[in-house]
């Protein structure tokens, strides 16, 4: 009879929490949000969120969805060890459009929606204790478009995983991998503190193509087609959103470039970069090797203009 119980009440809950989660993230976005269904177990804490999409703004246009978001809470451990934890939390399919326009994103509208008063103040509060574990994102998609180029550069089959994330230990190890729809693979194995918010990272890609640089390219040159794979492998340091240091190998294949007659108007068949270290802190650099094998440069001048 217990157990009816508890079934009657996570069926109830979990109706009345699929209709607050697509009230509120509405409210919260500004934007139009749908949401298949939200399950709350609470014989295992746990919450799975399924089919979750978030529209552009005035728009039938997805930006943000996903397939199912899965999290196993630990309340107990709130209540005795006044620390934050979860478990299993696992992300399927999501995929995310961002979209550049002059210099606005198509994000920042839901930015805006989260800014507050900034004149006030607020006492001082202790940080929280955390502790997050087995985190991972499967069958993940981004594509990034520059509307003004008309450019666009997409990922799909990200697959993330980071064992644990906490405030006792805020080194996290994680890795990442993804396939360039244009053809290529990226694989990364990395560290990154929390407290510092400091990265170490290794980045190996493989038979990475350049097709995707054409629509940008071709806003300084006169290309028609841009062919060629890149392969790396190198070790990054820094801190978010700043690049420190790096070294490794990065090697440009097969490359070629055409002008609008068709012709190649660049090309090599091979070039080469060994770094041994690169600092851009202290400004120290050290190349190893750099080769070019069959360099080719064409430059036609006429009365109207070049070829470039």
């Amino acid at each position: 009879m217990t157990v009816l119980v508890v079934l009657a009440i996570n069926l109830v809950l979990s109706f009345a929490a699929t209709h607050y989660v697509e009230k509120y993230a509405s409210e919260m976005t500004g934007r139009k949000v749908t949401v298949g269904a939200v399950w709350i177990n609470l014989l295992r804490f746990s919450v799975t969120i399924n089919n979750l999409k978030i529209y552009e703004a005035d728009s039938e246009e997805i930006f943000f969805s996903f397939d199912q978001f899965f999290v196993n809470a630990s309340p107990l451990q709130y209540l005795f060890g006044k620390t934050v934890a979860a478990s299993d939390v696992y992300l399927e399919a999501p995929n995310v459009t961002l979209i550049m326009k002059g210099d606005s994103l198509n994000f920042q509208d839901i930015l805006q929606q989260f800014e507050g008063d900034t004149t006030q103040t607020s006492e001082p509060t202790e940080p929280i204790a955390y502790a997050i574990d087995d985190i991972q994102i499967t069958d993940g998609a981004f594509k990034f478009v520059q509307a003004s180029f008309n450019g666009s550069i997409a990922f799909k089959s990200i697959e993330f995983n980071c064992p644990e994330v906490s405030s006792e230990n805020p080194l996290s190890t994680f890795t990442l991998s993804t396939s360039a729809d244009s053809g290529g693979e990226v694989n990364v194995e990395g560290k990154f503190a929390l407290d510092s918010l400091s990265y170490q990272v290794a980045v190996q890609s493989k038979a990475f193509t350049l097709d995707f640089l054409l629509p940008f390219v071709d806003k300084i040159l006169y290309a028609k087609s841009i062919k060629g794979q890149v392969d790396m492998n190198m070790n990054l340091f820094g801190n978010l959103g700043t690049l420190e240091g790096a070294s490794g190998t990065a090697t440009l294949s097969d490359f070629v470039m055409t002008d609008t007659t068709g012709e190649a108007s660049a090309s090599c068949k091979k070039l080469e970069i060994v770094i041994d270290s690169l600092n851009a802190l202290v400004g120290n650099y050290a190349i190893r090797k750099a080769e070019v094998v069959d360099p080719y440069l064409r430059f036609d001048l006429a009365p109207m203009g070049n070829n470039l």
